[in-house]
């Protein structure tokens, strides 16, 4: 039964990075100007940090035995499974922290205006050679294809309307 949960968890968490992708790259604008590329960080800084916060502080409630500064603060910078645990009493934590480098990779996509086939072609590689190099960066870019293909998804729609 737990398996199945955990399956279904992994899925919901693909089609979460499906969405923001669609999401960020309707409420972005066209044109990336270091004023928009602000307000971007800003907008999702107020969206995802406060909420973000409050779920390491109730975590670290339930986990008073096993807590030590680096890992809070491995958490508290999204670093999660790259330098520090995922706090087990909130396992569904790790998505976040890929949430947040997906936001920062973004602004690389948009200011340079990367070509979003390439992109996920490129991202495909890294999420296949993530198998076999535990290099924590070749994970990223290989969930991030997840996220660009939802943002490639709303480009396709643009043109067809």
């Amino acid at each position: 039964m737990l398996e199945t949960i955990t399956v279904f968890g992994h899925i919901g968490v693909s089609i979460f990075f499906v969405l923001s992708g669609f999401v960020i790259g309707h409420t972005t604008p066209e044109k990336f100007t270091d004023e928009e590329a602000k307000k971007y960080i800003l907008r999702r800084l107020i969206r995802l940090y406060p909420i973000y916060l409050f779920a390491i502080f109730f975590s670290c409630l339930f986990l008073k035995n096993s807590l030590n500064a680096k890992d809070i603060l491995g958490n508290i910078f999204f670093m999660q499974g790259w330098t520090a645990p995922v706090f087990s009493s909130n396992i569904p934590m790790w998505s976040l922290h890929y949430e947040f480098f997906f936001y920062l990779i973004f602004l690389f996509v948009w200011r340079f205006k990367l070509n979003i086939k390439n992109a996920i072609v490129f991202c495909l590689c890294c999420a296949i050679l993530s198998n076999y190099i535990p290099f924590h960066p070749l994970k990223i870019l290989g969930y991030f294809t997840l996220w660009l293909g939802g943002y490639g998804c709303l480009k396709i729609l643009i043109t067809l309307i």
